[in-house]
C-alpha cells in the first residue's frame, strides 16, 4: 500500500530521516515544511508502529488540510480531514470517504521506519511546496 511502511527494496540511500518515531505521538499527525519558510508541505499520521505520510493538498481544491499547525485529523483521530470544507479521508488510505472530493485521494509519500526513525525519499525535494497556493510541488 502506498504510503504504509515499506520494505526495503530500494538502496538505503534513497531515503533520508525525517524524524524519530518516538517524535510522533500514536495517534497523532505532524506536518513538515520542507522550505522551513511557511505552509507544511506534507505530513504523517502515525498509528502505533505504522507510519503514512501524504502531500497536504486537498484534491478538491487544492488548499492546505489543517487549520492549525498539525491539526490534520478530526477530534476523535479516526480520519483526516481537510477543514477548508470538511472533507474526510481514511487515515490508513488517503481516500476521501465524505466530501466534494469523495471518490479521490490523497498523494501518498512512501514511508518507511527504519531502526526507529521515520525516513522519506530522497526524491522529496525540501523547498518544493505543498499544494499550489503553497509554491507548488516537484
Amino acid at each position: 500500500m502506498a504510503g504504509a511502511n515499506e520494505s526495503c527494496t530500494d538502496a538505503p540511500e534513497a531515503y533520508r530521516p525525517l524524524c524519530g518515531l518516538d517524535e510522533l505521538p500514536d495517534g497523532g499527525a505532524r506536518g513538515f515544511c520542507s522550505s522551513g519558510q511557511g505552509s507544511d508541505d506534507f505530513f504523517v499520521v502515525r498509528r502505533g508502529d505504522t507510519v503514512v505520510g501524504y502531500r497536504n493538498c486537498c484534491p478538491h481544491n487544492g488548499v492546505a488540510l489543517e487549520y492549525r499547525k498539525d491539526m490534520f485529523l478530526n477530534a476523535a483521530g479516526t480520519d483526516i480531514v481537510c477543514y477548508a470544507h470538511g472533507a474526510h479521508f481514511d487515515v490508513a488510505t488517503g481516500y476521501c470517504t465524505y466530501g466534494p472530493c469523495a471518490g479521490e485521494s490523497l498523494e501518498a509519500l512512501p514511508i518507511r521506519i527504519e531502526q526507529g526513525r521515520v525516513m522519506i525519499p530522497r526524491t522529496i525535494a525540501w523547498g518544493s511546496g505543498g499544494c499550489p497556493g503553497n509554491k507548488g510541488w516537484s
